[in-house]
């Protein structure tokens, strides 16, 4: 790994092709990046395009699970964690690892697909009975493999392992949009960006864990 000192360290995990990394790199030189991904194809596409764009020397990649970094303790000063929690069995544990893996004030955020914490009580109660009925169907697509996460969850697994939630929010945005509704009224605008966000998951065919769920964004800290 690298081991320059004086730059901060920073580590996306689940990194992909590594264009997240590399694109950070570009704005901000005084970072070391490192990618974990499970993937094998990911991590060697990561590399290519870290070498092809001459920023290789600051940016390394690996293969590994999320559940088990392959690095010592207090290494990294900043992580990212975009949607991936919701693909894995064990949340917590990739939780527990950034705890274990960041120093004592780093800078954590996540953005991840969350069940929507705002559907009345009545349809949550629901969806649990058609869980029992049907095992697996809240925690699990039948195609996709997409868990269920639970905003309430991920926040008390942030907490539990000694995090500080400095901010959360939801992620909006609105994918090909034929009009200009950002000059809309707001309660239109936001209508507007739910509809389309909603449609967009519905055609992906990622099911519950995305048709009833929203992007949430957390910043936190170790301290």
């Amino acid at each position: 790994m690298i081991e320059e000192k004086g730059l901060l360290r920073l580590v996306d995990v689940g990194c992909g092709g590594g264009g997240r990394l590399i694109y950070l790199l570009g704005k901000a030189s005084r970072l070391n990046a490192f990618g974990f991904d499970i993937s094998l194809k990911e991590v060697k596409n990561a590399r290519e395009l870290a070498f092809k764009t001459g920023i290789d020397k600051q940016a390394s990649f690996f293969v590994a699970d999320a559940h088990a970094f392959p690095c010592k303790d207090a290494l990294f000063d900043c992580a990212i964690v975009i949607n991936i929690l919701y693909l894995l069995p064990s949340f917590e544990r990739v939780i527990t690892q950034l705890s274990r893996s960041l120093t004592d004030y780093a800078v954590l955020l996540i953005i991840e697909k969350t069940f929507n914490a705002g559907m009345s009580s009545s349809i949550y109660s629901i969806l649990r009975v058609l869980d029992k009925i049907l095992p697996g169907l809240l925690k699990r697509s039948a195609l996709h493999g997409h868990y269920f996460l639970s905003g309430n969850a991920l926040e008390s697994a942030l907490r539990r392992n000694g995090f500080r939630i400095l901010l959360k929010g939801k992620l909006t945005y609105i994918p090909m949009s034929p009009i200009p509704v950002q000059s809309l009224p707001w309660a239109l605008y936001s209508l507007i960006t739910t509809m389309f966000n909603r449609l967009e998951n519905a055609i992906e065919g990622t099911f519950l864990a995305d048709v009833l769920g929203i992007e949430s964004v957390y910043i936190c800290s170790r301290n």
